[in-house]
Parts: C-alpha cells; structure tokens; sequence
C-alpha cells in the first residue's frame, strides 16, 4: 500500500510537470503564490472549498520524483491537514501525519519551480483534486528575494515575472517577455 501510494503522488507529480511545460493546462485549478518570511506560499483561492491535503511538493518544472528542494507525503494512518479557502501552505513546512520526502536544497535565484498540492484521500485520477502553480524568486540589488508567481489567465494565456523563463504559455498582453520566449509565440 506504501508503494502504490507513493508511485501514486509520484505520477501526479510526473503528469503535473509534463502539463506545465505544454501550452497552459485549462482547467487545472491553480494555487495563490504568496511570499512568507521569504518562502513561497501557497495558498487555496477563497472561491474554493477546504481541501484535505494527500501530499505537497516543490521542484523544478523538469526536476524528478522526489523533488531535491521539498515534498511531504500523507502517512496511511496519518490524520489529513485541512487547507482551509485563503489558508496556505509554506515551503518546508512540517506538518504532523505527514513524512518529508527529498528536500534538503534550498531555492535558487533566476530559478523557475513549480507548487503542487494534491488533495483527497486516496488518489483516483491524476488530475483531480490537483492545485498547481508556477512561481521564480528574483533576487533584489539589496540581497533580498522576491517570490514571484506565474498567472494563468481564463483565456489561456500568462502573465510572466521578471525572473522568469519561457514555460510554454503564450504570454498575455502587456506581460513581461522572457529572453528564451519563441519569436513564433508573439
């Protein structure tokens, strides 16, 4: 049962990052990014309902299962954290019933990471109760960083941070154009 359900969240987390790198997913409900005490936060939009919480990670767009920066996974006999509408969850949080899976590198500047939250008590289909957002953290001339988030609008397309790099979304009007961003896609 440990393995399945780990091969389980290892899946979602392998489709999750295949969707994010193709033209944006529609429908794929997206995650709040927030910064807190300079860590991204994720947060579930107020319009949604309050959520049990099967499992978190953060990694690179392209990185593997589990991700080296963090991941917590639900225990079997673990009782569910409840993420609450405008309630979020930080990068390395502890939580317990939950058990840390990789982790241990820290987040670096320019880069472009993803936040997933899986819901739900047993996975069924790997796109349901799947949150995903895509953030980068831009570092600042004072030394400090700024988390920054992607956003996904209705109509398809992104608005991209300055940090960031090209995803595979069209940009939105008006939206920051990164560097590696096809001369096609304009």
């Amino acid at each position: 049962m440990k393995r399945f359900c780990l091969i389980s969240i290892a899946l979602w987390v392998v489709i999750a990052r295949n969707a994010a790198g193709q033209d944006a997913p529609k429908g794929l409900p997206s995650l709040t990014i927030k910064q807190a005490d300079n860590v991204p936060a994720a947060c579930l939009p107020i319009h949604n309902e309050a959520l049990p919480l099967l499992g978190a990670a953060v990694g690179p767009l392209d990185g593997e299962w589990p991700p080296e920066e963090w991941a917590i996974v639900r225990q079997p006999s673990g009782k569910a954290f409840i993420l609450k509408p405008g309630e979020c969850i930080t990068y390395g949080a502890t939580l317990n019933g939950y058990r840390q899976e990789g982790g241990g590198h820290p987040l670096v500047a320019g880069a472009t990471y993803e936040f997933i939250v899986r819901s739900g008590d047993k996975p069924s289909r790997w796109d349901e109760g799947l949150f995903l957002s895509v953030f980068c953290i831009e570092q600042q001339a004072d030394g400090s960083r700024r988390i920054l988030p992607y956003v996904l609008h209705d109509d398809g397309t992104a608005t991209y941070p300055r940090c960031g790099r090209y995803i595979g979304w069209k940009a939105a009007p008006n939206s920051f154009i990164p560097s590696d961003y096809p001369a096609s896609r304009e």
